[in-house]
């Protein structure tokens, strides 16, 4: 990516290297996610990076950091090109399926007052419908490996959103005869009949063919969180029916009870008593039949009417990429909070986790066949081993000899250098003071 940005973020005419500045903001998406604020004020001066880049503390000054990101945007298109040749090049992939879905990000702050603003209450996908949210739609690889993202409005509709997509996707990489795997809450009637329509036409895998899959592994995984889930909501109840509350105090604990595990509620019967602060509860046998059955168990549907049923079965099973992916942006890669409150500043926030995350699943598709057991996380820590200090050398002329050394790799992180074709940079060259240092003498009070 050095030489991508190296061509469209040239420097300013103060000197400001724009495409440092970005490399900055992504790795401290990368390794040590927060906060702008921090990143100015702490972050940048605990880490190598100055010695690194050559640059001083200027480079992370809080208004370069953020017209950084106004800088970034217009290359979006851009990027997104860059990243289908680099993925062909690194990982030899091929884009027949092609897996799509939605996540949502929300912000502690008070709803913009401008109408077109893209913070709007919505579905809340992170159980947090009291605030405003954007909605980011994503589209990868079954190896994870993202190709294109966009940021809509927090109240967008879930089966509003597909039909541009497709027509992005097709106007940068040509029309072609993709699978495209997604829930079925994303396409609608009319988006399935111009997918089966369009020449060549588009395989979707939500036609006219339905597939009923159980699988016993997904039985058992399902029934494991579904029992979980009741045991908590029952042990709950049962403390709430033994406590002395009011009868506001008990409807907003039951209310609590409730969002914390709405479908385990589903399967319980609370029956609150009159005028008074009790409750009884009872299991639902008919709900609780009716989950058990469909626990493990999909109906797919889909217009690869020749293709065999375990195929489309593993179509459906990798979607579990886009939500690998929304779990690293939210989890590893913290993309939330969001502080800043314009639009494009948002977006650009956004995107720059999206670098972020390229450089993630990159680092992990690289571990996959040399270490499977590592993570990105887990590897980023061990590198943290390694520090970069400063030796100050007295000369006898009076001056002072600097060398900055980072520290030589323990035999672990030598040996997965070693696999992974890395080699850590030159040490950087030592420095003298140009004039003589002025001796401090003592001062003796009389």
């Amino acid at each position: 990516m050095d030489e991508f940005w190296g061509k469209r973020l040239l420097p300013s005419r103060k000197g400001t290297r724009w495409d440092q500045v970005l490399f900055v903001l992504v790795a401290y998406r990368l390794l040590a996610p927060g906060s702008e604020w921090r990143l100015h004020r702490e972050w940048y001066e605990r880490s190598a990076l100055a010695d690194l880049l050559g640059a001083d503390a200027a480079l992370c000054d809080i208004h370069t950091l953020y017209r950084c990101h106004d800088r970034l945007l217009e290359h979006k298109r851009a990027v997104f090109d860059h990243l289908v040749d680099r993925w062909r090049d690194l990982f030899n992939v091929s884009f027949d399926v092609l897996l799509y879905d939605l996540t949502s990000t929300y912000f502690e702050c008070d709803p913009p007052p401008a109408d077109d603003a893209k913070r709007r209450f919505g579905h809340s996908r992170d159980r947090r419908s009291d605030c405003v949210q954007v909605v980011i739609a994503l589209v990868v690889t079954p190896e994870g490996l993202p190709l294109a993202y966009e940021v809509l409005a927090g109240n967008t509709a879930d089966n509003t959103t597909l039909r541009d997509f497709l027509a992005r996707i097709e106007g940068q990489y040509g029309r072609a005869q993709r699978i495209w795997a997604m829930d079925r809450g994303i396409p609608t009637e009319a988006v399935l009949k111009e997918m089966r329509e369009s020449d060549p036409p588009v395989h979707y895998q939500d036609g006219e063919l339905y597939v009923y899959a159980q699988s016993r592994d997904r039985v058992a995984k399902e029934r494991a969180i579904r029992r979980r889930k009741l045991k908590r909501l029952c042990a709950r109840l049962k403390q709430l029916s033994l406590m002395t509350l009011t009868r506001e105090a008990l409807l907003m604990k039951l209310g609590a009870a409730r969002q914390k595990a709405p479908s385990a509620w589903r399967l319980v019967a609370v029956e609150l008593t009159e005028k008074e602060a009790t409750f009884r509860y009872r299991l639902r046998r008919d709900k609780l039949r009716q989950a058990r059955r469909r626990e493990g168990r999909y109906l797919l549907r889909t217009n690869l009417t020749e293709t065999d049923p375990a195929k489309l079965w593993h179509f459906y099973l990798q979607l579990v990429a886009v939500e690998e992916a929304f779990k690293n942006l939210k989890g590893d890669l913290a993309i939330r909070p969001i502080f800043h409150q314009l639009d494009r500043r948002i977006e650009a926030h956004i995107f720059i986790a999206f670098l972020a995350y390229c450089l993630h699943v990159t680092l992990n598709r690289r571990l996959h066949p040399l270490a499977p057991g590592l993570t990105p996380r887990s590897v980023i820590e061990k590198f943290a081993a390694v520090q970069m200090l400063d030796v100050h050398i007295p000369t006898t002329d009076g001056r002072e000899l600097v060398l900055t050394r980072y520290t030589q790799p323990e035999p672990a992180l030598t040996l997965l250098l070693d696999k992974l074709a890395l080699d850590l940079p030159a040490q950087p060259p030592p420095k003298i003071t140009a004039q003589p240092l002025l001796s401090h003498r003592p001062v003796v009070q009389t």
